[in-house]
């Protein structure tokens, strides 16, 4: 589990956001259902209802703009996903953890007028984002796996780093070329 005292996790200071007047409820609920799934003697938790707990909270971590904690709540959504042996549902909520860290550098880069940025969110969105797209290639669908890549090479080309959009691109045509989808 994730300690509460690490810069980016739950809990920590790595997302500053309107919802901050609510982290404490927010951590008190991950930790609610993080303990639901721990092992009990005799007993197996139910990984579908915690999944679909986590999912519910970061639509409200969503809505209230809170969202590298949404991400996070994404996260613990693809282990359970993980754990139930759920490939796409995996590799969706994966999907959506990348997209929330973008779209938090890019409100953050607007927000404060920076033109380099932290990178911070953006690599944890390369890591979810390069994970998705394993998950799918895993699965014989390469079309699906570039669709992370390209989403990442246009977050980053829409923030002025075009040079480091290079290689997901790449990596997308790699993979489109792979595909070979009927034109």
């Amino acid at each position: 589990m994730l300690s509460a005292g690490s810069g980016s996790g739950p809990g920590g200071a790595g997302g500053s956001g309107p919802g901050l007047g609510g982290d404490g409820d927010f951590l008190s609920r991950y930790r609610l259902v993080s303990a639901k799934l721990r092992r009990r003697f005799l007993r197996k938790p139910n990984v579908a209802e915690a999944a679909e707990q986590f999912a519910a909270l970061a639509r409200e971590l969503r809505a209230q703009e809170s969202l590298p904690y949404a991400a996070w709540c994404q996260l613990a959504v693809a282990r359970c996903a993980q754990s139930l042996f759920h490939g796409p549902a995996e590799a969706a909520a994966l999907a959506e953890a990348a997209r929330l860290f973008l779209r938090q550098e890019r409100d953050l880069r607007q927000r404060l007028g920076l033109r380099g940025g932290f990178g911070e969110h953006v690599a944890a969105a390369q890591s979810c984002g390069a994970f998705a797209a394993r998950l799918h290639l895993e699965r014989g669908q390469p079309a699906l796996a570039a669709g992370p890549c390209l989403e990442l090479a246009a977050a980053l080309r829409d923030t002025g780093q075009p040079a480091r959009a290079a290689a997901p691109l790449q990596r997308a045509a790699e993979l489109l070329t792979a595909a070979r989808l009927p034109l």
